[in-house]
């Protein structure tokens, strides 16, 4: 049970279950079929880059693929389709983003950027990633994560999700 019922106008869901109920929610509204396979990168610097290209040399092999991240959602040919606010989208976002390609495009491979945030805040909730590829890290971002150790143990979390329960 994800929900508390306050009163008759009010639902309440603690922050633990909070996920788990976008990943019902979406499970409705965005079902999933095809199975996009997902490649995650991440590094401090050059996700963009690596995501960007990795599509393009994809897609001139003849692979289907598209690009999501700082730039958006990318087509394997750079052409931008969607913008959207952060590196990696939160999970409603990608799983509409996901729902969106599986239903109008032909793409087979996703090149995700993932950043430290995203990968703490858990945003790629149950997803397995086909392949994944760190740039580099260098000291970034401690405002948010407060010590070199933690941002590293974020950006190890893509491990996880090369071995995490598929979608």
């Amino acid at each position: 049970n994800y929900l508390q019922r306050v009163d008759e106008r009010v639902i309440t869901v603690s922050d633990e279950n909070f996920f788990l109920l976008q990943e019902k929610i979406c499970d409705q509204l965005f079902p999933l079929e095809k199975g996009i396979q997902l490649i995650g990168i991440t590094g401090t610097n050059g996700k963009t880059t690596v995501a960007f290209l990795a599509a393009q040399i994809a897609q001139m092999s003849g692979k289907n693929a598209a690009s999501v991240g700082t730039l958006g959602l990318s087509d394997g040919f750079g052409k931008i389709i969607k913008t959207h606010e952060t590196t990696t989208p939160s999970y409603i976002d990608f799983r509409k983003e996901l729902y969106w390609l599986e239903n109008n495009s032909e793409v087979e491979y996703l090149f995700i950027e993932m950043s430290s945030h995203a990968l703490e805040q858990n945003r790629i909730l149950n997803f397995t990633l086909t392949a994944a590829g760190w740039t580099n890290i260098t000291q970034d971002h401690l405002d948010y994560h407060k010590t070199f150790e933690n941002y590293f143990q974020a950006k190890l979390k893509i491990k996880e999700l090369l071995n995490a329960p598929s979608k």
